[in-house]
């Protein structure tokens, strides 16, 4: 196929396009994805964008080449149009040749009925054929097309409901092929394509060698940026890929193990710790690992050594600002970056100041050369100046260049300082709060605690901060480390008069020294950092001002200290707003203690037997987590906690009675309690999420909230399920594992219309399965293995919508029935050591089945021990290891002939 752009590297306009079948999903899935897209910043591209009068064909060709992704969303009727079928090539052509990203979802359609060319897609081909008589390479071309899409790694609606989940899912998915990071946006950035193309030259993509690329630099110089865009460039051609973010800053904080895991598990896609077997499977996938802000060359040999652990042709890219470091590692290519020439850094410093390239008012000529030389030509510093003079008056420009000349040489330094300055005084408390603590936290935690959604916004705006594309906030290492740098200076020699305390060390000298005065308003400690502290009850009394309090055990750390008081603590500051605790020694919380304006309590492990012992004002609580708490026998009443929404007491083992429920509390989790009922609370209208996992002294629950939609009640002693369950009208999923009293379920079962996995695995006195009066659309997953059952009813063909059925190690089955056949979207049926399921001829449909054209493949585990005489000329090692695996429906497999029977066995 001719290409219509002569280079590899055409200007990537737009992140995604969006190939689709109008009349099947314009109005709906197509444009909540858009709408979802457009809302994450991904600049997205669909038909409707075209102004009248575009020449259709090669302007979408244009925008195809343009797009780094492009997402097909085949549809019932997608292959009837001949204009997305041409889409569809050329999206193709563009993933080979181009090494663009491509996502097919099956939108209401099965990938096999794609990848086939079955149903809808049989019909709509047979007539492009009758059409295209002379041109039937095309029409061949199209089926190609399909094929190759359909084989690739996508997303199915059939598995994935409602589509208000399956369109969030695919957003995650999307931003993490797009490889967005919470770090500088290079859109606006100039002079990037020529110091992109130098990086390109020296990485060499495309030979089999691999090779070790170093990009070196002063700090704000643009370092990060670089090597994230290219990144984004070449990402696509490696078969794993990984942006390791502030390598310096995580394995200070968390140590190079679990940066090595991270890593890992990137490269893999999967949670994947170091092993001998992880290495091994790395050393023959070729990546593309980027290692930013490296100091440290035992960093370098603990990740990626010389490179030789990972596949032929791999490419690691090194971002630092000590050249050394890429010196004792023998990079093939060192490449420095240089601060930008002056036509560039007058361009970038319009853009921040007047958003726009072009030349400002001729009135503000001089005082931009005056901005440009002081910030000398360093990207960091023309984008914070720039944005900190954007939409001033001349004067103010004038004051503020002025207080730059004067102070000290280093000017970087002094141009973040001064922007800094001029925030107001909320906006300096946040700053410095996000400096010293929430660097990496979501934005909607911070705002919660902290009521400060306008405050960052502001700093967004003047360039101090930046909100990623999935919500988190950050900053860059220069504007972090003078924050601190802030902070520190409130009083060099006593960590106890500055208003936050981050460093392990300095925590341990004010805790164990007392030192702690009314200027600390927030202490947050990694205990995994620290040696045992052992302090005085009285040692926040004179923290009157604590805002912030956390002190907790780092999933990561090597070990746990005990930070504990002599005796029960005596004081907490009235305005916390944030109190985790880890591990609280004491068996209560202060009796002074005023909660009215704590937000969060954080407190699992603890020895707490008691919160209060008194009510207390609960008024902007939102979240408490107790968990583990063993020796925690009642809660406080709730009832007025009227903002809490989440509630976890699991683990608390000498908790027995249910807690009084606020309206609001949407998530409740009383999993390892000892609760034996669950009593009417049909009140509590918000309540989404109820797991009562373990609990085994429950064996009956009441009415229950309509709005709920995941019910654990796994491991229960539940003998019953009411028939009242109907009314939980939105439930999605329910979990009734390993319930060994459980005998049956009610025949209302049906009226859960949102039902979409129902869990019975392991209850072994489970004996019937109810009859299915109605059809059940959104069941996807039935779970029945380890059960008592010997027969299913012939009315399970109305769960029409059930893709996998679990039939595993039940003992008692002896058949299923044959209307098993007429549920179209079964993908999956496992019958594995069912040793009474008796041979005959309707189940032999199972192995050999005879479904509807329109069902998709289906794999079918199942023993042999019972019997399957017509089977003996499968072969010893299918008898031996009892199961099979993807039938392909359709094929027919033959009962009685070896040979057109290929590789009947996948051992998983």
């Amino acid at each position: 196929m001719a290409s219509s752009t002569s280079s590899n590297f055409m200007p990537e306009k737009y992140d995604v396009f969006i190939s689709f079948r109008g009349e099947d999903t314009r109005d709906h899935f197509t444009s909540h994805l858009h709408e979802a897209l457009l809302q994450k910043k991904i600049e997205t591209y669909i038909d409707n964008m075209l102004n009248r009068g575009d020449e259709i064909s090669p302007a979408l060709k244009k925008a195809i080449e343009e797009s780094k992704v492009s997402v097909i969303v085949f549809s019932e009727n997608y292959a009837s149009s001949t204009w997305c079928l041409d889409e569809l090539v050329h999206i193709i052509w563009c993933k080979e040749e181009l090494g663009k990203i491509v996502i097919p979802i099956f939108y209401n359609v099965k990938p096999s009925h794609v990848r086939g060319q079955l149903g809808t897609y049989a019909d709509a081909l047979a007539e492009l054929e009758e059409c295209y008589l002379g041109k039937i390479d095309k029409v061949h071309e199209w089926r190609k097309a399909l094929i190759t899409a359909a084989n690739l790694s996508g997303w199915a609606s059939m598995h994935v409901s409602p589509d208000s989940k399956l369109v969030k899912e695919i957003v995650e998915d999307i931003l993490k092929k797009l490889s967005r990071v919470p770090i500088e946006d290079f859109k606006g950035f100039v002079g990037m394509e020529k110091r992109i193309e130098k990086i390109e030259r020296m990485l060499e993509v495309g030979s089999r060698s691999t090779r070790i690329v170093g990009i070196f630099g002063m700090g704000g110089i643009g370092k990060t940026t670089l090597a994230r865009a290219v990144f984004n460039r070449f990402a696509s051609r490696f078969e794993g890929c990984c942006f390791l973010l502030n390598v310096r800053e995580e394995s200070k904080k968390h140590g190079l193990p679990h940066v090595q895991n991270i890593l890992y598990s990137e490269l893999l896609e999967e949670d994947r710790r170091s092993t001998s077997y992880t290495k091994k499977r790395l050393h023959f996938k070729m990546v593309l690992v980027v290692l930013d802000d490296v100091n440290d060359p035992e960093q370098l040999e603990v990740l990626v050594g010389d490179g030789n652990c990972f596949g032929s042709g791999s490419r690691i890219i090194i971002t630092t600002r000590d050249e050394q470091v890429l010196r004792n590692i023998k990079a093939n290519e060192i490449y420095k970056v240089e601060e930008l020439n002056d036509d560039e850094a007058v361009q970038l410093f319009h853009l921040a100041a007047f958003q726009e390239v072009s030349s400002p008012k001729k009135s503000y000529t001089k005082l931009v050369d005056i901005a440009v030389n002081y910030a000398g030509g360093v990207p960091l510093a023309l984008k914070v100046l720039g944005s900190f003079l954007r939409c001033q008056k001349k004067e103010k420009w004038e004051t503020a260049l002025d207080k730059i000349k004067k102070r000290s040489s280093n000017k970087l330094q002094t141009i973040l300082k001064t922007s800094y300055d001029e925030l107001d005084d909320s906006e300096q408390s946040l700053f410095l709060d996000i400096a010293c603590f929430f660097i990496g936290n979501e934005r909607n935690f911070v705002e919660r605690i902290l009521s400060c959604d306008i405050e960052v916004d502001n700093l967004v705006d003047k360039s101090l901060i930046v909100v990623s594309l999935d919500n988190k906030l950050w900053m860059h290492d220069l504007i972090q480390e003078m924050g601190q740098e802030i902070v520190r200076k409130e009083s060099i020699k006593e960590p106890g008069k500055r208003s936050r305390l981050w460093i392990a060390e300095d925590i341990y000298h004010v805790l164990k020294n007392n030192t702690g005065t009314e200027a600390v308003e927030g202490i947050c400690l990694d205990m995994s950092k620290t040696r045992d502290i052992n302090f005085n009850p009285e040692v926040f009394q004179k923290m009157y001002n604590l805002r912030y309090l956390k002190i907790y055990n780092s999933p990561n750390g090597n070990r746990e200290s005990n930070v504990c008081p002599y005796e029960d603590l005596v004081y907490f500051s009235d305005k916390l707003v944030y109190l985790q605790w880890d591990g609280y020694c004491s068996r209560f919380l202060p009796e002074n203690f005023i909660p009215d304006n704590l937000v969060e309590l954080i407190m699992p492990n603890s020895r707490v037997d008691r919160l209060w012992n008194v009510s207390q004002p609960l008024s902007s609580l939102k979240k408490m987590d107790l968990s583990y708490c063993r020796d925690l026998a009642k809660v406080p009443d709730l009832s007025h906690a009227s903002n809490l929404t989440t509630l976890s007491l699991q683990g608390c083992r000498s908790l027995n009675k249910f807690p009084n429920l606020p309206m609001n509390v949407t998530s409740l989790n009383l999993s390892k309690t000892s609760i034996k009922e669950v009593p009417d609370i049909s009140y509590a209208l918000n309540l989404t999420t109820l797991s009562l996992h373990g609990c085994y002294s429950l064996n009956k629950f009441q009415n229950l909230p309509r709005n709920i939609r995941s019910l654990n009640l796994s491991t229960t002693s539940i003998k019953e399920v009411p028939s009242s369950i109907e009314y939980v009208s939105c439930l999605e999923i329910f979990d009734l594992t390993d319930c060994s009293k459980l005998e049956n379920l009610p025949t209302s079962i049906c009226k859960l219309k949102k039902l979409q996995g129902l869990y019975l695995s392991g209850c072994m006195t489970f004996k019937n399965f109810p009859e299915i009066l109605e059809p059940m659309e959104c069941l996807v997953e039935l779970e029945l293995d380890r059960t008592a059952i010997r027969e299913l009813h012939s009315s399970i063909e109305n769960l029409v919508g059930l893709q996998s059925l679990h039939l595993e190690m039940c003992s008692n089955l002896e058949s299923v029935p044959n209307s098993i056949h007429n549920i179209r979207s079964l993908d999956y049926v496992s019958l594995w050591r069912c040793t009474n399921f008796k041979s005959s001829p309707s189940n032999e449909l199972l192995l050999c089945p005879d479904w509807p054209e329109s069902s998709s493949s289906l794999d079918v585990e199942t023993t042999l021990m019972g019997g399957w005489d017509d089977f003996s000329n499968i072969g010893d090692e299918s008898r031996r290891y009892n199961f099979f695996h993807r039938v392909p429906a359709g094929t027919g497999l033959p009962c009685s002939s070896e040979e057109d029977y290929h590789d009947p066995m996948i051992l998983d």
